[in-house]
């Protein structure tokens, strides 16, 4: 994607415009370089501005410009290779809202038309340098035109980089349109410092830098090539942030001399870990024309720096400039939706990594340290994040390669490690299960109602002594349809009445039932609700590991299988039994169970030579009793 630039004044030897400074100033000395010279010409002008004002246009400048484009006219007429346009980027970014109302309306007319490139809605400086240009250059016979720059720079979802920097809609001075699209050359460009960002964002200024040197694939001059690198210098001693977008950025700008430069702004954000993983993949990416040997010697310091800060518990907001964009919404009444949680790293990449470091079987002992990091992450993050990054990564690296195989004791143990803290961190433990029947024997004023306004003896008077009651809960009018009604139509008056009234069919009279919401209790069955969905989502996880050619037995052990896979632990009383000998005799009936249910399994496991081999079967068992909503 291109990246809007600054409005550009551009030149042409048939037509064209310029300016000057103050009346008491000498005439400029020649370089002798019409490039050179046309530019110190403009920026003089530009700089009388900034310093005195709008007063009139210094003769020796006016004159020095004016000479400068003779001597322009005269090279190009005696050779035609020579440039046959110049664009000189002006300081000042115009849009839409300096506009005129004249030229909004013509806008509504066309909405292709850019409607500030007139020379009537520039100001400052700019519209100095670009008056001054319009007068000479009209006495001369050049064109000038103003247009739209884009600068080159890297999507954040392709990994193509534009060829070269563009002008967009060239106009004539008047709002007149004259050309849609123009491909530049840096060296048409008056001062290429203008084809960088404001801001110090390594993926927009490495980007533009890439498309100035032509992706590696062709001679950059010497003096292009001397000021990339200053820039570069600038770039890295300055810049703010590192984000996950500039890792693929900087692998483009990778070369021998550079890489210290690189690896020191690593260094400098070493614990940016998402953004140093980028790094990482981009240049082992076949369309990075990176030497082998240099591929090595980043990959082995960045990943260095990468174990020795490793964290990935950032907020996306703060390592990924997408995570920081606003998606369009039409307008509405209603609040936006809250966006799903994105962890800071996305698991596919973790993969690539992982995978590389297995398959370098010079990185033993960095794949060691690697997965204790990872393991280390486990007790730290979001547990939100076990789904949306542990479990897809797990399950993708068990796809691609066998952990039960000796020499991935690290892989193992690292699965242990996220399984066990997803199952105790994200599922937590057995809230208890909420009473059948509220408990309103103590009496408590929360059973308390406010009462209707209406005191009929026959109707409302029962209910509102019913409300008052803090021992009851429930109560049945078995009365006619009327005297329903008039229930119903008092208790939909009454604010915080916190009652549920239904008709019960079936009887004669049928009965209004009228009965008060317990709000613990909801909270409570609420609470396990949520609480199963975990459990239940924890036993697809654990499915689809097993799908993949995990032995969950065999990596988590039999006590840890049991107590995470199989859940054989006591489930939580009923809330509110009150016999404590009931609950310990029922407990102790579950040991005895347990105790005879281990004898039999560890006959099995004697006469089975794997324990992996009903895994398919328990894991049968297993979703059997994670699914709990039937319970």
């Amino acid at each position: 994607m291109a990246r809007r630039g600054k409005t550009a004044a551009k030149s042409n030897p048939s037509r064209s415009d310029c300016s000057s400074t103050s009346n008491s100033l000498s005439r400029r000395p020649s370089s002798g370089d019409v490039k050179t010279d046309l530019l110190q010409a403009l920026s003089a002008i530009a700089a009388q501005h900034v310093n005195a004002g709008s007063i009139p246009l210094a003769a020796a400048l006016q004159a020095d410009l004016k000479d400068v484009l003779r001597r322009w006219k005269q090279e190009h007429a005696s050779d035609l290779q020579k440039n046959d346009k110049y664009v000189y980027p002006l300081e000042g970014r115009y849009d839409a809202g300096e506009s005129s109302i004249e030229n909004v309306a013509r806008s509504s007319r066309d909405p292709r038309i850019d409607i500030s490139l007139e020379v009537g809605n520039l100001s400052g400086a700019d519209e100095a340098v670009v008056r001054a240009l319009q007068s000479i250059c009209n006495e001369l016979g050049f064109a000038i035109f103003l247009a739209s720059v884009e600068r080159a720079r890297k999507t954040l979802d392709e990994e193509v980089l534009d060829e070269a920097v563009r002008l967009v809609r060239v106009f004539l001075l008047d709002g007149g349109r004259v050309a849609e699209h123009v491909v530049l050359s840096p060296s048409e460009i008056l001062g290429l410092q203008h084809l960088l960002p404001r801001k110090l964002i390594i993926y927009e200024w490495a980007a533009a830098i890439s498309a100035l040197e032509g992706q590696g694939q062709e001679e950059v001059p010497a003096e292009l090539s001397a000021w990339i690198e200053l820039q570069l210098l600038e770039l890295f001693g300055q810049v703010p942030k590192l984000y996950v977008e500039d890792g693929p950025a900087l692998a483009t700008v990778l070369t021998p001399r550079r890489l210290k430069d690189i690896v020191s702004v690593m260094e400098k954000f070493a614990g940016t870990t998402p953004a140093l993983i980028s790094f990482l993949l981009a240049i082992h990416s076949k369309e990075m024309p990176i030497s082998e040997e240099t591929r090595q010697a980043a990959f082995k310091a960045v990943f260095a720096t990468m174990l020795a800060s490793f964290d990935i518990t950032q907020d996306p907001k703060d390592v990924r400039m997408k995570a920081n964009e606003q998606p369009y919404r039409p307008r509405s009444l209603d609040p936006p939706p809250k966006p799903p949680r994105i962890p800071c790293l996305d698991s596919d990449s973790l993969v690539q990594l992982t995978m590389h470091v297995i398959e370098d079987d010079t990185l033993r002992h960095e794949l060691s340290l690697f997965t204790s990091q990872l393991g280390a992450q486990t007790t730290r993050i979001n547990p939100l994040d076990f789904e949306s990054l542990f479990l897809p990564f797990l399950h993708s690296l068990a796809l691609k390669t066998t952990i039960t195989e000796p020499h991935h004791e690290d892989l193992r143990t690292l699965f242990a490690t996220t399984i066990t803290a997803y199952h105790d961190r994200f599922v937590g433990p057995t809230p208890p299960i909420p009473p059948s029947e509220p408990d309103v024997a103590d009496g408590s004023r929360r059973w308390v109602r406010p009462p209707v306004r209406c005191t009929c003896a026959a109707n409302c008077a029962p209910l509102n002594a019913f409300l008052a009651d803090a021992r009851r809960h429930r109560i049945e009018f078995a009365v006619g349809r009327q005297r329903r009604a008039h229930l119903h139509q008092m208790l939909d008056a009454t604010p915080r009445t916190e009652c549920t009234h239904r008709t019960l069919r079936g009887g004669s009279p049928e009965a209004l039932v009228v009965t008060k919401i317990d709000w613990d209790a909801v909270h409570k069955r609420n609470v396990r609700a949520a609480w199963e969905g975990r459990l239940k989502s924890f036993g697809g996880w654990m499915e689809k590991l097993v799908g993949a050619g995990v032995d969950l037995r065999a990596v988590l052990g039999l006590e840890e299988y049991e107590r995470v896979v199989e859940r054989r632990e006591e489930e939580a009383p009923e809330e509110g039994a009150k016999d404590g000998r009931a609950v310990a005799a029922a407990a102790g009936e579950l040991r005895k169970r347990k105790a005879s249910e281990a004898l039999v399994r560890s006959s099995r496991l004697q006469n089975a030579e794997g324990a992996g081999r009903d895994v398919r079967r328990r894991v049968a068992e297993t979703v059997a009793v994670v699914d709990l909503t039937d319970d």
